[in-house]
């Protein structure tokens, strides 16, 4: 079985202040679905990163500052750009394993997984496979499988 990698995209709702990428972030949305990624990324011994529209690639400790853009608000090139970025970002914290080998599981709107998914083909010349356990919900129904899971993981 392909190493995982867990990324969960930010959130619109921010902190005022400063703080570490897994608590700038404070939408329920956002909580929830870095919280089940989280629980499973330690079970699976993978990576956890969180996609921010401005700031790209982040570990979650990594202190940010707040910020106001979203991806999907940015023009399709530049997007792409920054699927790019997040890819070679990605490729250079996982070696010596290749990003190509990798399954990424991510939490985060159809925007950033298509924004990844022509990165990981640009830098890597391979598609990767990517798995969005959100993917087709709207906003209620996400928080619902969220909080289903986040329940059977606390069993």
């Amino acid at each position: 079985m392909p190493d995982r990698v867990y990324l969960v995209g930010c959130g619109k709702s921010k902190l005022d202040d400063e703080a570490p990428a897994r608590r700038l972030y404070t939408s329920s949305l956002f909580r929830k679905s870095f919280d089940l990624a989280q629980r499973r990324a330690e079970a699976d011994g993978a990576s956890l990163y969180i996609v921010s529209a401005f700031y790209g690639l982040v570990d979650p400790d990594e202190v940010l500052q707040p910020y106001e853009r979203a991806l999907g608000d940015l023009a399709p090139e530049d997007r792409r750009d920054w699927g790019v970025r997040v890819a070679r970002s990605l490729a250079a914290k996982l070696q010596p394993k290749r990003l190509a080998d990798v399954d990424l599981v991510v939490f985060a709107g159809r925007a950033y997984a298509t924004a990844l998914r022509f990165g990981v083909v640009e830098v890597t010349g391979a598609a990767v496979r990517i798995d969005q356990p959100l993917a087709g919900l709207g906003t209620g129904q996400r928080l619902q499988w969220l909080t289903r899971n986040l329940r059977s993981s606390d069993r």
